[in-house]
């Protein structure tokens, strides 16, 4: 629905002077409306209409009627409407448009186009029930004005208002794109917030996956001093191996010393086997920090698609407000 008053667009002093100064420069009455009612003070309104014709009940009638056709006339045609009043002036209505909609119209004349016909006005005068030569000498003065020069005079005043209505809607589209502009430049700074924020989480996940990396070295060490102690056990076990052949050697059958031997050797192999428990219970361990670690790696590589999702996020904002600057240029250098 086109909502717009005529007061959204043009200020009502600057309106104001300039119909004051229209009519002063022609000798023409002007006044100007919106959809419904008067928006500025008659300008050069004369007797004539004013206190002898508008100043009845059925003058006012019939002159309500007229303002009420020619204006829808020159909202039909979008152009001044020159017209003859029923009292026998010549009027325009000149309207006032706004994106292909009239807000309002500037309706005035209230001259003639050649000198009065006296008998036609005393007729005139017995309809509206007024004094015929009361009447006929307002008439004489009314000012007279070639019709070219209403019709002109008509014309430039609309093309003066309509350039105060396009202004209107320059300024409205410059307002709309400074609202646009803000709301881009609003969700650029929720963007580099968001970066920081990514920023902190990336620093925070690196923290951690270097102590996870220091972890996996410090098991790597341990599971290396296992492995040289079983080394150690193995060296242990041959020797013993090697001695226990020796004894056996010597005492023949007398060996039983061998038996001693023999579970010395069972010893070493239960600790062997506590060790490789060990070396197994460690290489858990490692397999979780390992998997902890690829956790971590995860969620920075899911950071850095957030940060490339939100880096085109903020490109798009760039190309957006870049062509809306470059719409306020082309508005400004028209």
């Amino acid at each position: 629905m086109f909502d717009i008053k005529l007061t959204d667009v043009i200020d009502v002093n600057e309106l104001q002077l300039l119909q004051d100064t229209f009519s002063n420069a022609t000798g023409m009455a002007s006044i100007s409306l919106d959809l419904r009612d008067d928006v500025t003070r008659p300008s050069n309104f004369n007797d004539f209409c004013m206190k002898y014709t508008r100043g009845c009940s059925e003058g006012f009638r019939r002159c309500k009627e007229c303002d009420l056709r020619g204006g829808e006339e020159a909202k039909r045609t979008g152009r001044p409407s020159v017209y003859y009043c029923h009292a026998g002036l010549m009027d325009f209505a000149v309207p006032i448009m706004l994106n292909g909609e009239q807000i309002g119209s500037v309706i005035g004349g209230q001259v003639l186009p050649n000198p009065p016909d006296e008998e036609k006005f005393r007729q005139i005068a017995k309809e509206l029930s007024i004094d015929p030569e009361l009447y006929v000498e307002a008439v004489k003065k009314i000012p007279i004005v070639p019709e070219i020069r209403i019709r002109e005079a008509a014309k430039l005043l609309g093309l003066v208002v309509q350039l105060m209505s396009d202004n209107y809607s320059k300024l409205s589209t410059l307002r709309n794109i400074c609202f646009d502009i803000q709301g881009h430049t609003d969700s650029i700074q929720k963007t580099l917030k968001s970066f920081a924020s990514i920023s902190d989480n990336l620093k925070n996940n690196q923290k951690s996956l270097m102590s996870e990396i220091k972890n996996i070295t410090k098991l790597l060490a341990e599971i290396n001093n296992v492995v040289s102690s079983v080394s150690s056990l193995a060296d242990e076990t041959h020797m013993i191996s090697f001695n226990a052949s020796i004894e056996a050697s010597r005492a023949g059958e007398f060996g039983k010393s061998f038996t001693v031997i023999a579970d010395e050797i069972r010893r070493l192999s239960e600790d062997s086997k506590r060790t490789m428990d060990n070396i197994q219970e460690f290489t858990e361990k490692i397999q979780k920090s390992i998997e902890k670690t690829a956790n971590q790696s995860n969620v920075c590589t899911e950071a850095v698609k957030d940060e490339i999702s939100q880096l085109s996020s903020l490109t798009d904002n760039v190309n957006k407000i870049r062509k809306l600057l470059d719409t306020l240029e082309n508005i400004h250098k028209s």
